[in-house]
């Protein structure tokens, strides 16, 4: 379910900005926008993604690995909230790399995002959908708790979720 809950808008977001790209400075921070211009150049020029110099590396992957962490934080933790708040940031999380990715397709970079989100996102993906069915999780056992006191079925349900978030660790 998490997984949906992130593909489906992303799927949107991209059907979306490959019909209309129109909507890209509406939809897409420009950051985004400036690293997909750049991207022939870069590509011609041989050169990757992001080209940083030897002794930023270690701060940008820091920057990377905090907002992986974050993102997988709050989608568990959203999941307290009935379920939620792990939906929510599923979704937009989805949306938003669905945007992007219709916007590179449409000025021709698409192997450019392509090449940098493989290195890493599969897994970050990964982790943030675990993540999020961790929190669902906890959610369903507050909704519905089934035979057991609402408060035994949420330890049990925490005990699975916290066992599940361990694993994202690894992941992340």
């Amino acid at each position: 379910l998490a997984m949906l809950v992130f593909l489906l808008p992303a799927l949107g977001g991209y059907a979306t900005l490959r019909q209309n790209p129109d909507l890209a400075e509406s939809l897409i921070p420009p950051v985004m926008i400036e690293r997909a211009e750049a991207g022939a150049a870069r590509t011609a020029a041989g050169t990757g993604y992001v080209q940083l110099e030897a002794e930023d590396r270690p701060r940008m992957a820091a920057m990377i690995i905090a907002n992986n962490i974050r993102v997988t934080l709050m989608t568990f933790m959203g999941g307290i909230v009935l379920g939620i708040g792990a939906l929510i940031v599923l979704a937009f999380n989805g949306l938003s790399f669905g945007t992007i990715t219709g916007y590179y397709l449409n000025v021709g970079q698409g192997s450019y995002l392509y090449n940098f989100v493989a290195g890493h996102g599969v897994l970050e993906f990964f982790a943030i959908w675990v993540a999020g069915a961790a929190g669902l999780r906890l959610g369903l056992a507050i909704i519905r708790p089934g035979q057991l006191p609402r408060g035994d079925a949420v330890a049990i349900a925490g005990r699975h979720a916290m066992r599940m978030m361990a694993a994202t660790t690894l992941f992340l």
